[in-house]
């Protein structure tokens, strides 16, 4: 089996210092879950593992592949805020229809996804799952069913890694329970799946059907001493 993730003396830092790290992680299971409060930088450590933000120090290596052209081209995220948030005022067949545009040649024609393409598209995602129909609004879904159209836009770009943050977002926890049961249906076809959330709750986790492993990730201690002396980037800069 290929380790989904492996990382030695891995770290980012940003203009108010330490984000995470050093981490040293090895993660042979095809589920992994970062946990950690808010502020411990598991969203940055799930965008640095899929080629998004570049660490500052040490190395990072998901499914073999190392570096963040290498990353991106096997990844595809899922559930992070401002940068695959919906469109609310859209409906799921537009939305579909977006990411396929997106995805094809450039002299190539797509139509405007129905309920026939809405379902084909997001069918790898929802699986026994009610698939919305192409004329509902997105401002009409329940949490879970946005978190599911989300991961089924980003399967859309057939990836072998799929990473998405903040499971616990569904706060139904039957709801989300649902949605973890179909990412270990996920894992258990081939790809590597990588979520975060705020604690593990192995009760949610039971009926995935894969290994899952934790990941906690907390937040770093503030230096004072050199807080003001070390040179950092901002976030913004990092992101690839």
């Amino acid at each position: 089996m290929t380790t989904l993730l492996s990382a030695r003396d891995l770290a980012l830092t940003a203009a108010r210092g330490t984000v995470y790290g050093p981490l040293n992680i090895s993660l042979d299971a095809p589920f992994g879950v970062v946990t950690g409060s808010r502020g411990s930088g598991k969203t940055c450590l799930l965008l640095t593992a899929a080629g998004r933000m570049k660490p500052t120090n040490g190395e990072i290596t998901v499914r073999g592949a190392r570096g963040p052209r290498a990353l991106r081209a096997q990844s595809a995220i899922a559930g992070f805020d401002g940068i695959d948030t919906l469109e609310e005022a859209v409906t799921v067949g537009d939305a579909v229809t977006e990411r396929a545009r997106w995805n094809a040649p450039w002299y190539a024609r797509v139509r405007r996804a129905d309920d026939v393409a809405v379902v084909r598209a997001l069918a790898p995602a929802f699986g026994t799952l009610p698939v919305p129909a192409a004329k509902t609004m997105i401002w009409d879904l329940d949490e879970d069913t946005k978190l599911m159209l989300r991961i089924g836009l980003a399967l859309m770009d057939a990836p072998s890694v799929l990473i998405v943050d903040g499971v616990d977002h569904v706060h139904d926890l039957r709801a989300q329970a649902a949605v973890l049961t179909r990412l270990g249906e996920l894992a258990a076809s081939g790809i590597g799946v990588l979520v975060s959330a705020a604690a593990f709750e192995p009760a949610l986790y039971a009926g995935v059907g894969v290994a899952v492993t934790e990941i906690p990730v907390r937040p770093a201690p503030v230096d004072t001493t050199t807080a003001e002396t070390t040179p950092t980037r901002s976030l913004q800069e990092e992101l690839v």
